[in-house]
Formats: C-alpha cells, sequence, structure tokens
C-alpha cells in the first residue's frame, strides 16, 4: 500500500529525477575540475578536501584526467573506455585502475547525492527493521505503518550524522552541526512564514 502510495503520487519519480539530474551535474562539475587542475592538489582548498574527504587520490585523477581528455565529460563509461595505453605511466593494472576510478566516482556520486536528496541507507533500514519488532506482530507491524511515511527525515538525520561524524576533528564536527543546526531553523522559519502568507 506504501509503494502505491508513492507511485501514484510520484513521489519516487520525483525523487529519481532529482538524484539523476543531481548525479549528472556533479560529474560534470568533476569533469571541469579534471579538465582544468592537472593535478588534484591544484584544486581550490574547499574542492580539494570535498574530494580528499571521499578518498580521492592523485593515481584516481590522473585515471579520470585521461577519461575527460577522450570523451569531454566525465562518466563511468568514458573511465572503462580509456586505452590501456593510456594509463601505461601509472602504477598497477589498468584495467584494475579504471574499474577502481570508475567505482570511486560513482561512490563519490552517490555520497554527495545522498545527502542533498536523502534517502535512508542499508545500514539505516537495518536499523529500523531491528529496532522496530518482528514482522507479522502486532506491535511491529504498527511501528511500521506508523514510521513509513518517515524515511525522509529519518535518512536526513541519519546521514548528516554520519557526515558530521566523518569529520575529522572535535571542531570540524562542532562547526558542521551549527552549520546545519542554523541553516535548517533559518529554512524552517521561512517555511513557517511563507505557509502564514
Amino acid at each position: 500500500l506504501a509503494n502505491t502510495v508513492f507511485r501514484v503520487s510520484g513521489l519516487n519519480a520525483l525523487d529519481g529525477a532529482r538524484r539523476s539530474g543531481l548525479g549528472v551535474m556533479l560529474m560534470e562539475k568533476i569533469g571541469q575540475l579534471v579538465d582544468k587542475h592537472d593535478s588534484i592538489e591544484g584544486n581550490h582548498s574547499e574542492d580539494l578536501a570535498k574530494l580528499k574527504e571521499a578518498g580521492t587520490d592523485e593515481n584516481t585523477w590522473q585515471v579520470w584526467k585521461q577519461a575527460g581528455k577522450d570523451r569531454g565529460s566525465l562518466s563511468p563509461d568514458a573511465i572503462m573506455s580509456i586505452p590501456n595505453e593510456k594509463l601505461a605511466h601509472l602504477k598497477g593494472d589498468a584495467d584494475a585502475l579504471k574499474r577502481g576510478a570508475a567505482q570511486h566516482l560513482i561512490g563519490t556520486i552517490a555520497r554527495d547525492v545522498s545527502t542533498v536528496v536523502p534517502m535512508m541507507t542499508d545500514r539505516q533500514r537495518a536499523k529500523f527493521e531491528h529496532s522496530a519488532g518482528a514482522k507479522g506482530t502486532v506491535m511491529g507491524e504498527l511501528t511500521r505503518s506508523v514510521i513509513q511515511f518517515k524515511s525522509f527525515p529519518l535518512a536526513m538525520v541519519g546521514n548528516h550524522f554520519q557526515r558530521m561524524m566523518s569529520k575529522g576533528t572535535p571542531g570540524g564536527k562542532a562547526l558542521y552541526a551549527l552549520e546545519l543546526a542554523v541553516s535548517s531553523t533559518l529554512l524552517g522559519a521561512a517555511s513557517v512564514q511563507l505557509a502564514s502568507l
């Protein structure tokens, strides 16, 4: 019933369109950075911090660079179609380098897409299923029926909490929490005011 409501209301299609559009935009942005800078270290400090936070290293950057040269855009397909001889100057097997760089691009994009257009991760879903109780029991089914339309706030809070905890220092964690609290409070206030108008 819940899945039918999501489909009929268009929420699944809307979320899918948002996620796809954001993914394409992020690949385009990373492609522009790769075209612009010969080394990952040449990026602006904020871009560099985001790339390094995602685990991007110089080897991956150089593979991405080759993909951008051949196709004009960065995508997993462009990475996988790089001729092996173009990666001869890098350490490691060319096929493994391409596979790793393509998977890393997908992971980097998915990480940001899941934060901007929140969806529950498998880990969050498993925690929810465990805490809701056994399927088929009265309490388990009641809990699921109450919470089933609350996946957005659960995903938003869970994703941002994970991102905050990934910051390296207590100051970084505190700054992330403060930015999130202030921005969500201001947006909530704006929403209430617009509804009042």
